[in-house]
């Protein structure tokens, strides 16, 4: 009876290994399949709505509605509705040529760095980082802010757009506008950017940046059309801007928060 006992035994081991494998073992699959599979995704697969989004909240920039405005309003006030709206396209035209050249500008020194990998850890972080902030300061005022613009340079934008009193000047003022705000209101540009500079070609690159500073100037030009048809007031896009400033800083915040956890999993599943 006894030496039937190892060949019982075998058929039992085999009996076992032919059972179906246990959920937790097809749940290690997965976890072990997922990875790979993202890790297939091209690159523009997050980096092109990511972008495109970004520049959708940023195109929303309360200061430069104000100064265009101003500006529309001073070349109303002597001259035609049609010079008001070239003045205007040139302010548009203006910011478009100074956004691109400072964005190729600055991805063109941080892909030449050498350090674009650490620098996109980094952006990633400060979107992160900056989002939070963002966040808080919606739901109450404390310590912590975002970057905020001096005093000092309220007095100058304003003084800039009331001079501006031809195309020519729209010109200058817009170029100059966008030259002093930038640093203050380009949290989802920066961002942008160290993410094309690490993930992106430099083709491909300049094709987004096109398109996301069109996207950025579309309300400028809006607001120009509807000053010169006079579908809107000054007054009342003046106040629609301080009625909406703080959701629409929220909704920045929500965002530069996705994008910043967005290039961290991508980091993780190394498409980046």
């Amino acid at each position: 009876m006894k030496r039937y006992i190892p060949l019982s035994a075998g058929v039992l081991v085999t009996a076992i290994t032919l059972l179906p494998q246990p959920p937790a073992t097809h749940l290690q699959k997965i976890k072990q399949e997922v990875p790979h599979a993202i890790k297939k995704l091209p690159a523009h697969t997050i980096t092109a709505p990511a972008v495109l989004l970004a520049a959708v909240f940023d195109g929303i920039d309360p200061a430069m509605f104000a100064v265009l405005i101003l500006l529309l309003t001073s070349i109303l006030a002597h001259a035609s509705r049609a010079t008001a709206l070239i003045a205007g396209l040139a302010f548009c035209v203006a910011a478009f040529i100074s956004y691109m050249l400072m964005g190729f500008g600055l991805y063109s020194l941080i892909a030449a760095s050498g350090i674009s990998g650490t620098l996109y850890l980094a952006f990633a972080l400060i979107s992160i980082l900056f989002g939070s902030l963002g966040i808080k300061n919606y739901f109450g005022r404390g310590r912590w802010h975002v970057v905020k613009k001096p005093k000092e340079l309220h007095p100058f934008l304003q003084k800039l757009a009331r001079n501006a009193s031809s195309v020519p000047g729209a010109f200058v003022a817009g170029f100059i506008s966008t030259i002093f705000l930038l640093p203050y209101s380009s949290g989802p540009y920066i961002v942008v950017l160290g993410l094309l500079a690490h993930i992106a070609s430099r083709t491909y690159t300049l094709g987004l940046l096109v398109l996301y500073n069109l996207i950025v100037i579309t309300p400028l030009i809006l607001i120009s059309f509807a000053m010169y048809s006079g579908v809107i007031s000054a007054q009342e896009i003046q106040t629609w801007r301080t009625d909406h400033l703080e959701l629409i800083n929220l909704c920045a915040g929500i965002l530069l928060i996705i994008i910043g956890a967005a290039m961290l999993a991508a980091r993780y599943f190394g498409m980046a």
